[in-house]
């Protein structure tokens, strides 16, 4: 249940509104703004590290895929085809 919308704001005054704020942050519905954009500020960068990571290992695999169809075809060239195979 939101906090906020049980408050009965007509009757609580300056003193109330003073309370509301403190249990507000006390229990982390409020945080300053300094906080939020270094939360946020964070997370954007640890995404951007995430993403040139994915970038990264989506490069690696193209080459290691590269590599594995070039070693692939390097060892099915050389087995013997069916006319050496009888002719051993």
């Amino acid at each position: 249940m939101d906090v906020i919308t049980t408050v009965p704001w007509e009757t609580i005054g300056p003193p109330g509104i003073l309370l509301l704020a403190v249990l507000l942050i006390i229990r982390g519905d409020l945080v300053p703004r300094r906080t939020h954009e270094s939360i946020v500020e964070s997370k954007d960068k640890a995404l951007d590290v995430e993403r040139r990571n994915s970038a990264e290992l989506r490069t690696a695999l193209r080459v290691l895929a590269v590599e594995h169809g070039t070693t692939t075809d390097k060892v099915l060239s050389s087995l013997p085809t069916r006319e050496e195979a009888r002719d051993a």
